[in-house]
């Protein structure tokens, strides 16, 4: 008879030879054996197709899927679709996780009836050394749904997917948008955060995020940082279908200044087209909206500023002093 699956990774895998194969042996490594990884093939143009065919040969419990090029989120949705498993969980082809992780964590969910494990995370520099970073920190383990949205709101839990263990029911019910390529995680996490009923924190670290220096948003986040305001409309319609907007109006203005004070210290791209979408829609929101009373951020008089003189060249010269400034 089959083993039941415990838990399935979901793996996308775009041009990630130099790190496939460390991440697929943390996964067949682990000492959790009721698993299996899905590893989406995302059109890659360099040998990380051969590099994961040959290592399905040598496990079964790796499924490989090809597919032309669509990014992250197709490629994610794709595995959802794939996934048999009892739990979900995310892990990008340029990271790896650590032995006890699925066993420690599906034990964690399975003890506490969890629909989220959160989990805290190794961030591992271009200069070799390993930063410990904690999630959810809101003094306590187990968490009400409602309670897990508000320390997601408050930004006192990080808006990545891949930390967290969750299950397969809640994570197969959201689709991640297929045009928000900077902002995916940070919505589908918040719509798992509106439909779960109960959410586990473990204290923690398994995943390794590697901090990939060709990384499409570290080299150039402010190009697509129209996508991340954009996104706070959508979190407002949501909460509004679902009659919490009230409750979570001002969580939502103040999540949106602290990208618009983000802004202003990127690098500046001023002939893009898809930087200036972003500095439209934050000049236009700017000039319509009040700003937060409090907001905890040595630059905000920078929006405030910017309230007052909602003009591009206003921008121009912040971003200048403040992007290029060395202080």
């Amino acid at each position: 008879m089959t083993p039941k699956i415990k838990i399935s990774i979901i793996t996308t895998v775009y041009n990630a030879e130099k790190y496939i194969e460390r991440c697929v042996k943390s996964v067949i490594n682990q000492t959790l054996q009721e698993i299996e990884m899905i590893l989406i093939n995302d059109g890659s143009t360099d040998y990380s197709q051969q590099i994961i065919d040959r290592l399905a040969l040598i496990d079964d419990r790796l499924v490989v899927i090809n597919k032309e090029n669509g990014g992250e989120s197709s490629a994610l949705n794709a595995g959802l679709e794939a996934a048999s498993g009892e739990y979900i969980q995310q892990l990008d082809g340029d990271d790896w996780i650590e032995p006890t992780a699925c066993e420690e964590t599906y034990m964690y969910a399975n003890q506490h009836n969890l629909d989220i494990v959160v989990c805290d995370y190794y961030r591992d520099n271009d200069n070799g050394k390993v930063r410990y970073v904690r999630d959810l920190n809101c003094g306590k383990n187990i968490y009400s749904g409602e309670e897990y949205l508000k320390c997601f709101l408050e930004k006192k839990s990080a808006s990545l997917a891949w930390p967290k263990l969750v299950k397969a029911k809640l994570c197969k019910s959201i689709k991640r948008p297929l045009n928000k390529f900077m902002s995916a995680d940070f919505i589908t996490v918040f719509k798992w955060a509106l439909k779960a009923e109960k959410v586990g924190k473990i204290d923690k670290a398994f995943v390794h995020w590697i901090n990939n220096p060709e990384s499409v948003t570290r080299k150039s986040p402010s190009r697509l940082m129209y996508q991340t305001f954009e996104i706070y409309d959508e979190m407002e319609d949501v909460l509004k279908r679902e009659g919490k907007y009230a409750a979570y109006r001002n969580n939502i203005a103040v999540m949106r200044q602290y990208s618009f004070i983000a802004f202003f210290t990127q690098k500046p791209f001023y002939t893009d087209d898809k930087y200036q979408r972003g500095l439209d829609y934050m000049l236009l929101y700017l000039k319509r909206h009040e700003i937060p009373d409090k907001l905890d951020s040595s630059r905000y008089f920078l929006v405030k500023l910017l309230k007052k003189y909602p003009y591009k060249p206003v921008f121009y010269v912040l971003n200048l002093i403040f992007y290029w400034s060395p202080f």
